[in-house]
């Protein structure tokens, strides 16, 4: 048996070239010009937005402990990965019991660099810049106030994990901020101190000071800004760019 190879002609090559041209467009050139308009939006240049959201990107997985609790929890022995999370809504069998290892360990919480540190440092930046606008830093506080109120009412619990947040939620937070606020000097930085502090506070913090969720959040590491609520920080602050 010969195998025969036949290449086609000008005709694949072509394609080839045209199918390579449009990954380059979709995934390189278009998210760069989002980011740059996002990145204007924001009222820095388009060289400093990408720089912003590529740092984000690189540095989400740069993690600092900030807390050890006295409380003991279930160890985990599981990653939180979107896997093994569809294992057990499948109510894959031994899931729940591979899950567990058979200690108790101190509940700790984390930062990231990329998730909470960088977008709040830059949420301050933007809110300072708009602080001697009048009703700034007023309006800018209500939007605040409903992201977070939206976002704790979004948080999904799961037993042994942190609690995650719908990516979608952060975006549309921004977006509620640009329709609360049009065309205003303060509606950009109030859209991005929305859809970062929103989550912060809404799905991270917030669960954890009200006395009914608290006991909800059981998982041996509670990281802000971590792989449950990243993505939906980062593209909430690429809508605050582009809404404003």
């Amino acid at each position: 048996m010969r195998f025969v190879y036949h290449s086609g002609g000008p005709g694949s090559v072509l394609a080839l070239i045209l199918f390579l041209a449009l990954l380059i467009l979709f995934f390189i050139v278009l998210p760069a010009n989002i980011a740059a308009h996002a990145a204007e939006g924001l009222g820095l240049t388009p060289v400093q937005g990408i720089v912003l959201l590529i740092t984000m990107v690189l540095t989400r997985g740069v993690e600092f402990t900030v807390y050890r609790s006295e409380r003991l929890v279930r160890e985990v022995l599981l990653p939180d990965t979107p896997f093994f999370e569809l294992l057990r809504m499948r109510g894959f069998n031994g899931m729940d019991q591979a899950m567990y290892g058979e200690e108790l360990v101190p509940q700790t919480f984390g930062i990231t660099l990329g998730g909470m540190a960088l977008p709040l440092a830059m949420s301050l930046v933007f809110l300072a810049r708009v602080a001697h606008v009048p009703g700034a830093l007023a309006w800018s506080a209500l939007v605040i106030a409903i992201s977070i109120a939206v976002c704790f009412a979004s948080t999904r619990y799961r037993q042994g994990l942190a609690p995650r947040l719908p990516v979608v939620v952060p975006p549309v937070c921004a977006a509620l901020a640009a329709f609360m606020l049009p065309q205003t000097e303060y509606t950009a930085a109030a859209a991005f101190a929305g859809a970062v502090i929103g989550p912060l506070a809404g799905s991270g913090l917030v669960p954890l000071l009200w006395p009914r969720t608290r006991g909800r959040v059981d998982a041996p590491r509670v990281v802000f800004g971590g792989t449950q609520m990243f993505w939906g920080i980062f593209f909430g602050c690429v809508v605050a760019g582009l809404v404003a």
